[in-house]
């Protein structure tokens, strides 16, 4: 866990501070983020039987500048697909910057778990998930985040993808 803060030590020039720098990689700072990014990525998916159009939900947050954006990341099931792990279930990802009046129950206790946190207005995203159902296997993901904030729209792209997973043999 330390080892972020480690790499940051050898790569800062002695006498320069970087506080800001530490604090980010701070090992309960890392350990929060990865948690709250599974939550985001997988939550409402495992051991469900999820069918066409079904909706699911998951606090989000993404750091922007100083601050932070807070919005609900609402997946819909689109499809399935073959994969070379079998069959994949094909997500469309949009983000949520309210909770709407006649919410499902779900979603409001996604939000309630969550904290309850004040949902950044004007905040969009889209993007694609593929798992595939029978190991849980995350296969690709692809998301565009954008924020306005004060002046400024920042856009965070973030995608992923499986290239190889092998089975260990003993």
């Amino acid at each position: 866990p330390d080892e972020p803060l480690r790499a940051l030590g050898a790569l800062v020039p002695p006498g320069l501070q970087a506080p800001a720098l530490e604090a980010f990689f701070a090992p309960e700072r890392v350990e929060a983020r990865a948690r709250r990014e599974w939550e985001a990525k997988y939550s409402g998916l495992l051991q469900r039987n999820l069918t066409l159009g079904q909706h699911t939900w998951a606090v989000e947050r993404f750091t922007v500048g100083e601050g932070e954006a807070v919005t609900v990341l609402e997946r819909t099931v689109k499809g399935t697909e073959l994969t070379d792990q079998g069959e994949a279930l094909v997500l469309s990802l949009r983000c949520l910057h309210a909770v709407p009046e006649e919410a499902p129950l779900e979603l409001r206790r996604v939000v309630e778990e969550a904290g309850s946190p004040a949902l950044t207005p004007g905040v969009t995203c889209e993007g694609e998930q593929v798992v595939a159902r029978g190991y849980f296997v995350p296969m690709r993901r692809q998301l565009t985040v954008r924020v306005r904030v004060g002046e400024a729209t920042w856009t965070l792209e973030t995608q992923s993808r499986l290239e190889m997973l092998e089975e260990a043999r003993r």
